[in-house]
């Protein structure tokens, strides 16, 4: 029987290679102009780490992602294992409808014209 804290260095593990797997295949969305440590946690793409101005959407395991960056995870993701997995929590996702969530993206675009001037 595996501990929890075992478990949770291996689903940190886990989530660590995902992120670096997805950045390594994907381009950079959002905007350049931000730092990163700039970006307040609600309006940053957990797989990107960059702004959701674009399309954030919510997946099935309740966390917003870029359009983008999600679904080069489940693409990711189905072709490794052969199941679709959380990037965050590594539960399988028998769902993958993406609901667009129009509020964040107007929060993260009002955001990015207040602290860069631009898009």
């Amino acid at each position: 029987m595996i501990c929890s804290h075992e478990q949770g260095f291996k689903r940190a593990a886990f989530q660590k290679a995902a992120l670096a797997a997805v950045h390594n295949g994907s381009q950079q969305h959002g905007n350049p102009n931000l730092s990163q440590k700039d970006i307040p946690s609600d309006l940053e793409c957990p797989i990107s780490h960059t702004l959701m101005v674009d399309d954030p959407v919510v997946a099935a395991d309740g966390i917003t992602y870029e359009r983008v960056a999600i679904e080069q995870w489940f693409a990711k993701s189905m072709a490794d294992s052969g199941v679709v997995r959380s990037p965050m929590n590594n539960e399988i996702l028998s769902d993958l409808t993406l609901t667009p969530v129009r509020g964040i993206r107007t929060m993260a675009r009002a955001y990015a014209q207040s602290n860069s001037g631009a898009i």
